[in-house]
């Protein structure tokens, strides 16, 4: 990440300005939710610092009485991306604001190494996907967020014929990237996402989820070529784990394999002794969703996801 001072090369000194020490508090405070306390600000301020999350790239636009009015905190992320969170923009004049705080982002992160910024939004906040829009960004999904019990004991899956399952180890990132390019074609999960970064980008990206564990990562293999993978990763959280990716190629689809890579990644997971395995699917990938359902994945919240090139 490249350092910045105070005063931003891009920053109109009536507009945009980089939250100083003095400001962070009650920036933070604008991004919470409405009635957040001061010290709901500094338990997301230490949460930052335990977990590592950046908050230097904050920035805000001031009221009439030189106090922080609207935020943008863009927070950087392995594999070129960077999330967005904005303060409310329910008035036009917080409108105009964040829309101005937006640009203004992004103006900078061009001269950063990313490529995509995203940000995620509640789905009935229609303020918030306007000022986005006005912003040039798109939709990418309305994202299906789901929780499993993982079984206790370690069940046992039967390959069939022509089929591996190895786990990844560094020495196979050309399969797994091959796996997943092959998983890309015809996909109907956030397909918006396809060409807009390189695939070991992803890799790089999907590796900083959570904590990486490449025994929790198998690459599907037919007649010995990569056709697709399932990717786990142990969450921040105490014996909870994420489903960062799963996915086959046009050639593997309709086989029954999707659920066989389902089942064998659960069961590396619950050796690990994991207890909930959690996901986020497109609303619009049918097959995925019947999928995760008939296996006991219990729906637990909708966001909207925008996202914007950068490159």
């Amino acid at each position: 990440m490249t350092s910045q001072t105070h005063k931003s090369p891009f920053q109109d000194s009536q507009g945009p300005e980089l939250a100083g020490p003095a400001d962070l508090i009650q920036a933070l405070r604008l991004l919470l939710p409405q009635g957040a306390q001061t010290s709901d600000a500094e338990r997301f301020k230490t949460y930052a610092r335990d977990n590592q999350i950046s908050l230097d790239w904050t920035w805000i636009i001031r009221d009439p009485r030189g106090l922080p009015s609207s935020c943008l905190l863009a927070v950087p992320s392995a594999g070129r991306t960077v999330m967005l969170f904005t303060s409310d923009a329910v008035s036009d004049a917080q409108h105009d604001q964040v829309h101005q705080l937006l640009d203004h982002g992004l103006e900078f992160l061009k001269s950063q190494d990313v490529h995509l910024a995203q940000s995620l939004l509640l789905v009935n906040d229609q303020s918030g996907q306007r000022v986005f829009q006005s912003s040039n960004f798109t939709e990418l999904a309305i994202l299906q967020y789901m929780d499993h019990v993982l079984p206790k004991r370690v069940q046992t899956v039967e390959v069939p014929a022509g089929l591996r399952i190895q786990t990844y180890d560094a020495t196979l990132r050309n399969d797994l990237i091959e796996a997943l390019d092959r998983s890309y074609v015809d996909t109907l999960d956030c397909p918006a996402l396809r060409g807009l970064r390189s695939t070991d980008d992803v890799v790089t990206g999907h590796q900083a989820t959570g904590s990486f564990d490449p025994t929790l990562w198998s690459i599907a293999y037919h007649l010995d070529q990569p056709v697709g993978c399932i990717l786990i990763n142990r969450s921040t959280k105490k014996a909870q784990a994420e489903l960062v990716y799963i996915g086959l190629g046009p050639e593997a689809r309709g086989k029954g394999w999707g659920r066989l890579l389902l089942q064998h990644g659960t069961s590396m997971a619950a050796k690990e002794k994991l207890g909930t395995l959690s996901l986020a699917v497109d609303l619009a990938n049918t097959p995925a969703l019947k999928l995760y359902d008939s296996v006991g994945f219990i729906p637990t919240g909708r966001r909207r996801a925008v996202i914007r090139s950068i490159r």
